[in-house]
């Protein structure tokens, strides 16, 4: 889908593999750019960073980043130039949405993990959100089971008061 492997899309930079064979077959696969040396046990294959801001692994080829302001739950860009797609190296989960200048993009399943959008060419802002599934429907539950739980235990409170307190004393052996 997008031409690029599955390390580069995760913006992986450092991978050991044990000595020997493992160590050999990373080297074919990984390609060009890594440089290795060994360590115990193994052999530490590094690469510089994509150079892209905060979570984004993938521009489309033309595209250009204007500006960028990432969060935990929410990442704006403004980009201009070439359309395509867009990849970040964040696990994709249910709740992912975006726009661009407003108007939503699908967010699509990259290498069954990372979540893309395909943005039109041309200048504009786009937004990517996560929030999750059943968010508002879980906040909800939350509020009414404290409402529920206050009206018990002020229930319970008013309850106490209109009840007399009776003291309870053991029999002695001079009262028997």
């Amino acid at each position: 889908m997008t031409g690029a492997n599955s390390l580069d899309l995760a913006r992986v930079t450092r991978v050991t593999a044990q000595a020997g064979p493992r160590a050999e077959a990373f080297a074919v696969a990984a390609g060009a750019g890594w440089t290795h040396r060994s360590v115990a046990g193994g052999t530490l294959f590094e690469r510089p960073s994509p150079g892209l801001p905060g979570t984004l692994s993938r521009l489309p080829d033309g595209a250009e980043i204007i500006s960028a302001a990432e969060g935990a739950r929410e990442a704006r860009y403004g980009l201009a130039g070439a359309g395509g797609r867009l990849v970040w190296a964040r696990a994709w989960y249910p709740g992912y949405q975006a726009t661009w200048n407003g108007q939503p993009l699908t967010v699509e399943i990259v290498n069954d993990i990372l979540p893309c959008v395909v943005v039109p060419a041309g200048t504009g802002e786009l937004v990517l959100r996560y929030r999750p599934r059943g968010l508002g429907l879980g906040l909800a539950l939350a509020a009414l089971a404290l409402v529920a739980l206050a009206a018990w235990t002020l229930g319970t409170q008013r309850t106490s008061r209109r009840t007399p307190r009776r003291l309870l004393r053991r029999p002695t052996a001079a009262a028997t």
